[in-house]
């Protein structure tokens, strides 16, 4: 019994491990992802209030999730200047993984 207790806890450890570096990596260094992420997360940007936060979020409900970080210029009130502000502080996050599709046979 005390086996079986010491694997569970060590497959339990494991998986919090791989979760959290899991985890880390999507957060890319503490960045914000402006494709995920809420008003208020988004509000936690300097130069980032309540309008620009809710713009940014309709925008990507509107348009899709952003595809480059400078695609935020888009938004109505981001320019380059803020664009620049922020670059170092958000991410669009990991590209969707590949759709694997079968090869057509050849006719």
């Amino acid at each position: 019994m005390a086996r079986i207790r010491r694997d569970v806890f060590a497959l339990a450890l494991l998986f919090l491990f791989l979760g959290g570096a899991h985890l880390a990596a999507a957060q890319e260094a503490g960045k914000i992802n402006i494709n995920t992420a809420s008003v208020e997360e988004l509000m936690t940007l300097r130069g980032i209030g309540e309008v620009i936060a809710k713009a940014i979020v309709a925008y990507r409900e509107q348009n899709g999730p952003f595809k480059t970080v400078d695609d935020l210029v888009a938004v109505r009130g981001i320019g380059e200047k803020t664009l620049s502000s922020l670059r170092d502080k958000i991410t669009v996050g990991s590209p969707p993984p590949a759709a694997h599709s079968k090869p057509k046979p050849s006719s």
